[in-house]
């Protein structure tokens, strides 16, 4: 599924997302669990506050906004 508003995220990959886009954030503690869970630019699009608690440990509501 592509996201409409923005049609080229389909293109982002994991690693750039665990690798650049986390630590561009202030999130690289973060980074090894996204690259884990191979989050790419179409999972960013769709992933709940609920996902990041229970896949990717973020529990700090803050980060999770971030």
């Amino acid at each position: 599924m592509q996201s409409r508003k923005y049609p080229s995220i389909s293109q982002i990959s994991h690693f750039w997302v665990a690798r650049c886009w986390i630590r561009d954030l202030g999130l690289s503690q973060y980074g090894p669990a996204f690259e884990a869970q191979m989050v790419d630019g179409r999972m960013l699009n769709v992933l709940t506050k609920k996902d990041m608690e229970k896949y990717l440990n973020i529990s700090k509501k803050f980060h999770q906004v971030r």
